[in-house]
C-alpha cells in the first residue's frame, strides 16, 4: 500500500514538474513577444540608420587600407544589428501568424528557427512584401558579415 502511495506521489510530482516547465515556456514566449512588440519600432528605425551608415561610411572606408579594420568592426556590428532585428521580427511574425506552438518549434531549431518559420508563414499566407523584406534583411545580415570577413582578410595582407 505504501509503495502505491509513493508511486502516485512520484507521478503527481512529474506531472506538476511538466506543468511548471510548460508554464515557464509559455511565460517566456509571451514575455518575449511582449518585449519584441515594444522594441521592434525602435529596431526598425535603428536598422535604417545603420543601413545608411553602412552604405555611406563603412563601405567607402573599405577602399582605404588604413581605415579597413575600422570598417570591418563597423560592418560586424551592423550585421549583428540586422540579425537581431530579423530575429525579433521573425519571432513576432511567427507568433502572430501561426501562434505559440510554431514559436516553440522555431526556437527548438537552434533558436533561430523562428526566421525560416516566419518566412514559411508569410509564404503560405501570401504576404509577399513581408516575405521579400525578410529575405532582404537576411541578405543584409549575411552580406555585411561576409564583406566584413573578406575585408578582415585583406587587412592582414601586405602590398
Amino acid at each position: 500500500m505504501w509503495e502505491r502511495i509513493k508511486g502516485a506521489g512520484g507521478f503527481a510530482f512529474a506531472i506538476a514538474a511538466l506543468g511548471g516547465v510548460v508554464l515557464l515556456l509559455a511565460l517566456f514566449i509571451e514575455g518575449g513577444v511582449w518585449l519584441g512588440e515594444k522594441i521592434h519600432p525602435w529596431l526598425v528605425t535603428a536598422t535604417g540608420v545603420v543601413l545608411g551608415i553602412v552604405a555611406f561610411v563603412f563601405l567607402p572606408l573599405l577602399a582605404l587600407r588604413k581605415t579597413r579594420a575600422f570598417s570591418c568592426v563597423g560592418l560586424n556590428f551592423a550585421s549583428a544589428m540586422f540579425g537581431f532585428t530579423l530575429w525579433v521580427w521573425g519571432l513576432l511574425l511567427t507568433y502572430r501568424i501561426w501562434g505559440a506552438i510554431a514559436v516553440v518549434i522555431g526556437l527548438a531549431i537552434l533558436g533561430v528557427g523562428v526566421i525560416p518559420v516566419a518566412m514559411l508563414a508569410t509564404l503560405f499566407k501570401g504576404m509577399w512584401l513581408t516575405l521579400g523584406e525578410l529575405v532582404l534583411l537576411t541578405v543584409l545580415t549575411f552580406g555585411t558579415r561576409f564583406i566584413a570577413v573578406w575585408a578582415a582578410r585583406k587587412v592582414g595582407e601586405t602590398g
